[in-house]
């Protein structure tokens, strides 16, 4: 019996200094089984798999390499980036849009982050998207829903607005504001820029001027040029025009535009109300930075204004961009 006592003290030392489970308390040393916060098994906040909106972090260049695809780009389109998280697209409805069962009048769509791969997280949302209605909050993964926009009129130029912001990403759908939207405003090749007498008319936009589109557009510069454009300036909703050039610009977004800063040129800007010749009135006068530093134009009336882009010496070429973007 005292050799026995004795055996099973000795066998219960070598399974304590082997590293047992606490034969006394029941307690657990390993870490396999259970609740893991690891990502495999059980609860997992990762965010792979099924739908999750929402995130954590600087996500502003969640989009860069992405695109937008639906019922108005089957085949997937980039997505022009505004800085600072926020991205736009802008197209114009017309009856060929009736791709991924759409019917005439609405439109689908989802956001990849990888333009062109579906194996890559994609974004969509279960709420529906009220055109010049609030932002939505937008849901990753395989379950969620397409973004479906009802109203869209043929004719009228829509802008979708992407923001990240905070590991989130918010998605809103306005009408364009400028000369195409199709919302009462004239369309057609602009005026001869002669005065009738007041200013901010369509009549009086410069012939051959090209509509300001929304986002940053790329644009060639020869020496000697003038580019002039214009933006149907709707009353109550600000706007800013931005431009890019050699001495004033976004590196990240250069860097994905360019392969060299010296292929920017340096580029002055003039903005007026159309058919305003005094340029103590103009909003500004030959400009030179307009990137770290936007126009914000503001005005209670519905109006044209013109924006004149040159070089800033006379032999300057090269490339500029320049576009809008709506105030919220």
């Amino acid at each position: 019996m005292k050799r026995f006592a004795i055996g099973l003290f000795i066998l219960l030392l070598f399974f304590w200094g082997c590293g047992y489970p606490d034969l006394l308390d029941g307690k657990d040393n390993f870490n396999s089984g259970g609740s893991n916060n690891s990502g495999s098994g059980g609860s997992n906040n990762s965010g792979s798999g099924g739908s999750n909106n929402s995130g954590s972090g600087n996500n502003s260049e969640l989009f860069l390499h992405g695109d937008i695809v639906g019922s108005f780009a089957e085949e997937g389109d980039s997505l022009s980036y505004q800085g600072q998280g926020l991205y736009t697209y802008t197209f114009t409805y017309n009856e060929t849009m009736d791709g991924w069962g759409s019917s005439i009048g609405e439109v689908q769509f989802k956001l990849r982050t990888v333009a062109g791969n579906w194996d890559e997280i994609a974004y969509g949302c279960s709420d529906l998207l009220e055109i010049g209605g609030k932002k939505v909050l937008a849901e990753s993964g395989w379950n969620a829903s397409n973004f479906y926009i009802y109203g869209v009129k043929v004719g009228t130029t829509y802008t979708i607005y992407v923001e990240c912001v905070d590991g989130n990403v918010y998605v809103s759908i306005k009408e364009s504001t400028d000369g195409s939207s199709g919302s009462g405003s004239s369309s057609g090749t602009p005026g001869t820029g002669e005065s009738s007498g007041s200013t901010g008319s369509w009549e009086q936009v410069p012939a051959g001027a090209s509509m300001l589109a929304a986002g940053n557009t790329m644009i060639s510069l020869n020496s000697g040029e003038t580019h002039y454009y214009y933006t149907n300036f709707q009353a109550g909703m600000p706007i800013n025009i931005q431009w890019m050039d050699r001495f004033d610009y976004d590196e990240m977004l250069v860097s994905y535009l360019v392969t060299d800063i010296d292929d920017l040129a340096d580029v002055k800007v003039s903005i007026y109300l159309a058919g305003e010749t005094n340029s103590s009135n103009f909003v500004c006068n030959n400009k030179d930075s307009g990137w770290n530093n936007p126009v914000r134009l503001s005005s209670d009336e519905n109006v044209y204004y013109v924006i004149e882009v040159s070089g800033y010496e006379s032999y300057e070429s090269g490339l500029y961009t320049i576009g809008y973007n709506i105030i919220y």
